[in-house]
C-alpha cells in the first residue's frame, strides 16, 4: 500500500508540475480505486483494464462511472495471438479454451448481417458502452478497419 500511495503523490506532483494533465490507473479493481480514491487529493480519471466481450467486467465499469472515471479496454476482441504465443515459449494449447469472440457464432452472425467484421461488431460493442477501446493490429487494412468503427455505424 505504501507503493501506491507514494506513487499517487508522485503523479499528483506531475500534475502540479503542468506535465501531466490527469492521473490514469492500469488494471487495478474496485477495492484498489477505492484507496486510491480515499487518499488522493486529485482522484484518477480513467482506469485501462482488459475488457471484451468475454470479459465484460459490469461491476468494475458500474463502478468506475460512479466515480466519474472513464474506462479503457484493451484487448477488446480478445487476444487472438494468445495461442501462437503459448506455443512459442513451449507451452500446451491442448488444455487451454479456444475461447475466441472473433469465431463467435453469435458474433459472425451479426457481422455477416451488417456486413462488417467480426472485430468491428466486437470493437462496437464496448464503444456503445461508453467504453473507449485500444485495439491492436499491425495489418493496415485492419488498423482501417478499426478506425472505422464510428458512432455513424449503423447496427439496426
Amino acid at each position: 500500500m505504501f507503493a501506491t500511495f507514494f506513487t499517487q503523490q508522485s503523479m499528483e506532483a506531475q500534475v502540479d508540475a503542468g506535465k501531466a494533465r490527469s492521473i490514469g490507473l492500469s488494471n487495478f479493481n474496485a477495492q484498489q480505486i477505492k484507496r486510491i480514491v480515499k487518499s488522493a487529493r486529485i482522484p484518477p480519471a480513467n482506469l485501462q483494464v482488459e475488457l471484451h466481450v468475454f470479459f465484460q467486467q459490469k461491476e468494475l465499469v458500474a463502478f468506475c462511472k460512479a466515480l466519474d472515471i472513464t474506462v479503457v479496454a484493451y484487448a477488446p476482441i480478445g487476444s487472438p495471438g494468445i495461442y501462437e504465443f503459448i506455443e512459442k515459449v513451449g507451452g500446451d494449447i491442448k488444455s487451454i479454451p479456444n475461447l475466441s469472440p472473433l469465431n463467435d457464432p453469435v458474433v459472425v452472425k451479426i457481422a455477416q448481417k451488417h456486413k462488417k467484421s467480426p472485430a468491428q461488431i466486437l470493437l462496437r460493442h464496448i464503444v456503445q458502452r461508453g467504453i473507449a477501446v485500444i485495439p491492436k493490429s499491425a495489418n493496415p487494412v485492419r488498423i482501417k478497419e478499426n478506425f472505422d468503427v464510428s458512432l455513424q455505424m449503423k447496427l439496426h
